[in-house]
């Protein structure tokens, strides 16, 4: 699914959209195993906790991690479902926020440069994070891009 509704509601009359770059499902792997770890701590430790009165200390921080774990999913979700990144024939477009909006337009006469930057498991799935530095200093970070590479290439027109 990719929602690129904030993008047609800028476009301009002339202006095409060229390339729809997808966030990656991959950033949710962390999380779940967070998620998956914490839980299966949780049930351990209760389980250990009612015969053994030492492990309680245990008890109390099972929960918590459990619930960062379910923090950090669902802002992942969240991220995945609210992203929006698309590059135009006059600009490139970065749109990310459920509640609040975070916005930036970068007119592409005006980009400097554009780095590309890969973790091992990266250029394993074909996914990263893309900087683009245009000029006045206006540095966007695009993060966690699903076929990265295809996406730096037609951000430079190659």
């Amino acid at each position: 699914m990719n929602n690129t509704n904030y993008v047609l509601s800028v476009l301009k009359k002339d202006e095409k959209i060229i390339s729809v770059a997808k966030v990656t499902k991959w950033i949710l792997l962390s999380p779940f195993l967070g998620f998956v770890i914490s839980l299966f701590l949780t049930i351990v430790f209760f389980q250990y906790t009612i015969s053994n009165q030492e492990l309680n200390i245990f008890l109390m921080f099972g929960p918590i991690f459990l619930l960062g774990s379910i923090k950090q999913l669902v802002g992942s979700f969240i991220y995945i479902l609210t992203t929006e990144m698309v590059l135009t024939s006059n600009r490139i477009i970065y749109k990310t926020g459920l509640i609040q909006r975070d916005t930036i337009e970068i007119p592409r006469n005006q980009i400097e440069s554009i780095n590309l930057k890969q973790t091992i498991l990266g250029r394993i799935f074909k996914f990263g994070d893309i900087d683009v530095i245009g000029t006045g200093g206006t540095n966007q970070y695009l993060k966690s891009i699903a076929n990265v590479i295809s996406f730096r290439k037609s951000i430079s027109g190659i």
